[in-house]
């Protein structure tokens, strides 16, 4: 990863939140839950920060999540849901972390794309928000 400029060079913040739930159910394929929108000034590194609140889960759900720049270039896949002991017990991290190098200055799109492996299974994104109290929220950091 390359920096051009200064270090300090204007960062910058783009996020989304979002209180509604995301079923997916059975293989599901990637299915965009959030995305924002930024433009850069400079060349240089995007990070990417996604904190989700409780998930539901009925059967042997696998949740995976992953990061999508400009539509085209994906981060690795993070587990972020799986069934814990019984159902609704929602284990896995529910937070994930990317980044992308040496990004070009310009217009450009990240979207939390979310997956479920397990066909015959259902997994809900941002569940038991009890009175919408919490978010589930995508962070962008780039050097605006």
């Amino acid at each position: 990863m390359a920096f051009y400029g200064p270090l300090n060079s204007n960062q910058a913040l783009a996020a989304a939140t979002t209180n509604s739930t995301r079923t997916l159910n059975g293989d599901s394929g990637w299915v965009t839950h959030l995305s924002v929108s930024f433009t850069t000034a400079v060349i240089g590194p995007v990070h990417c920060n996604f904190n989700a609140i409780h998930a539901y889960e009925a059967g042997a759900v696998n949740l995976l999540g992953r990061f999508l720049l400009d539509s085209s270039s994906a981060s690795y896949e993070m587990q972020l849901v799986k069934q814990g002991f019984s159902s609704n017990m929602s284990f896995g991290a529910h937070t994930a972390f990317g980044t992308f190098n040496d990004v070009s200055a310009g217009s450009h799109s990240v979207a939390l794309q979310l997956r479920n492996y397990v066909a015959g299974t259902t997994g809900i994104m941002c569940y038991f928000n009890h009175n919408n109290h919490a978010n589930d929220v995508l962070q962008v950091r780039y050097r605006g």
